[in-house]
């Protein structure tokens, strides 16, 4: 397979037959799920099991009011560094501990420390049974 630069970001998450969520001992996040996702990890395995989830640093944005973001969810992660890459930054996110990539814009004001409104686009989401690893479709 292709890994582009940055490589895919993977969250452990949890699913408990209902709905999808990311934890730590502080605080849990309900990932928010189409009707087809739903669906599809019911099928995939009956009962609660662990998911990876995994997302793209291009497929997260940062919230900008002007633009209509419906559908998306919005995750506040701590920004720890900044990598320049010629046009583009990674912004190195912690959410729940987890290491979360975000490329964005060089003109992006960020600075470290900050915690950033990130977008998740539901539509641009991997799964992966955390099992044997395999891709849920």
């Amino acid at each position: 397979g292709f890994v582009g630069n940055p490589a895919m970001n993977f969250i452990n998450a949890q699913f408990d037959g209902n709905k999808l969520s990311a934890s730590n001992e502080n605080e849990t996040i309900e990932v928010q799920l189409s009707a087809s996702q739903l669906k599809m990890l019911k099928e995939h395995k009956e009962g609660a099991y662990d998911v990876v989830i995994g997302v793209r640093p291009e497929s997260l944005s940062l919230k900008d009011d002007t633009k209509d973001q419906k559908g998306s969810q919005v995750l506040e992660p701590l920004c720890e560094f900044k990598e320049l890459l010629g046009q583009e930054v990674v912004l190195y996110t912690n959410l729940l501990g987890q290491k979360l990539l975000v490329k964005v814009d060089n003109k992006t004001k960020v600075k470290m420390d900050d915690k950033l409104s990130v977008v998740l686009d539901k539509e641009s989401l991997y799964f992966f049974d955390k099992e044997n690893g395999k891709r849920i479709r």
